[in-house]
C-alpha cells in the first residue's frame, strides 16, 4: 500500500537558451525569406549575449525584457545611438518566438513583450529631389549623419532615372547589369523580386511581366502580381533575351 508503480520522472525545465534553440530547429526549409532569417539570427545573437540564457523561461519577465530594451537604447554604434525602430524590430522577433512557444505548448505564461514601454518612433523624412537636398546642405550647420539621412530620402526625377540608366549602360562591367537596373527602374520591383524573375515571366507580346513576391502573404511562400512594361523596358529585355 502506498508503493509507486512507476519511477518518478522530472520534466526538464525549459530555459531561455532551450527556447531559442528549439525555435530555430523547428523552422522548415523555405518557411521564411533568407533576409528574414538573417535578421532573426542577428536579433537572436543580441538576445543570447544580453538575456539570461540559463534561467528558466518563466524568469524571463516583462521587467527583465524592459531592462534589456533600456540597455539597448543606451548603446551607440559609430557614436550614434541605436534607433528605437531597431529595438522595436528586436522585440517583434522576441514576441514572435514566444507566440510560437505558446502555440507549441512549450510555455504557459504570458508573452513577456506585452506591456513593454518603447520610445515613440520618428516618422521617416519626406522624399526630396536632389536640388532640395543640396539647398538644405548648402545652408550649413548639419552633422554628417544628418546629411546622410537627407540623401537616404532622395528620389530621382524621370530625367534623372534615364541619366542613371545611360550611365549604367555605358560603364557596366557585365552585360546583365544594365537590364537589371532597367527592370527595377521601370517596374518598381524590389531587388529580390528582380533576382527571382524567370524568362517565362516576361510576356513581350503583351508587354507585361509577372513579379514573384515573397512577403505579401503569411500562408503562401510565393505570390504574384502582373506589371505592365513600358516600351523602353520591353525593347531592352527583347535585346537581352536575344
Amino acid at each position: 500500500y502506498g508503493k509507486r508503480s512507476k519511477r518518478t520522472t522530472l520534466s526538464k525545465i525549459l530555459t531561455v537558451r532551450d527556447l531559442f534553440n528549439k525555435y530555430q530547429q523547428s523552422l522548415p526549409n523555405h518557411a521564411k525569406e533568407a533576409s528574414s532569417l538573417e535578421t532573426e539570427e542577428i536579433h537572436l545573437g543580441h538576445f543570447r549575449k544580453h538575456l539570461p540564457l540559463s534561467k528558466p523561461l518563466t524568469e524571463l519577465t516583462t521587467e527583465v525584457v524592459q531592462a534589456y530594451v533600456n540597455k539597448q537604447l543606451r548603446r551607440k554604434i559609430r557614436n550614434r545611438p541605436i534607433k528605437s525602430e531597431t529595438v522595436k524590430r528586436q522585440m517583434d522577433t522576441l514576441r514572435g518566438i514566444f507566440n510560437w512557444a505558446i502555440k507549441q505548448q512549450l510555455y504557459a505564461g504570458s508573452n513577456p513583450t506585452s506591456g513593454l514601454v518603447l520610445p515613440k518612433r520618428d516618422e521617416q523624412p519626406p522624399f526630396r529631389t536632389r536640388q532640395e537636398i543640396e539647398r538644405i546642405i548648402a545652408r550649413g550647420g548639419l552633422a554628417d549623419h544628418e546629411v546622410a539621412e537627407l540623401w537616404q530620402s532622395l528620389y530621382l526625377t524621370i530625367p534623372e532615372v534615364h541619366q542613371v540608366l545611360e550611365y549604367v549602360k555605358a560603364t557596366a562591367r557585365y552585360p546583365f547589369i544594365y537590364p537589371m537596373f532597367a527592370f527595377v527602374a521601370y517596374t518598381g520591383a524590389r531587388r529580390s523580386e528582380m533576382m527571382r524573375a524567370l524568362v517565362d515571366d516576361f510576356d513581350l507580346g503583351a508587354g507585361t511581366v509577372l513579379i514573384r513576391e515573397r512577403k505579401k502573404s503569411r500562408s503562401k511562400s510565393t505570390t504574384f502580381r502582373r506589371v505592365e512594361m513600358p516600351s523602353e523596358l520591353n525593347q531592352i529585355m527583347t535585346e537581352w533575351f536575344g
